[in-house]
């Protein structure tokens, strides 16, 4: 019994901790997310880069 025993205090400082943990998640996830939306503009800018490429006639 003695073991599981918390002070309030101690519940208000994980709570804490669990949200800092949750902030940081959102903000990796909003990273990757930003990441993954970048190589997607740049995949489908590539092949219009390209046409233009081949479109040039070399002289």
């Amino acid at each position: 019994m003695r073991g599981n025993f918390r002070w309030p205090w101690q519940f208000r400082k994980i709570d804490e901790l669990l949200a800092a943990r949750d902030e940081a998640a959102a903000v990796a996830d909003a990273a990757a997310a930003a990441a993954v939306a970048d190589a997607a503009a740049d995949a489908a800018a590539e092949p219009s880069a390209k046409a233009a490429e081949a479109a040039v006639v070399p002289q």
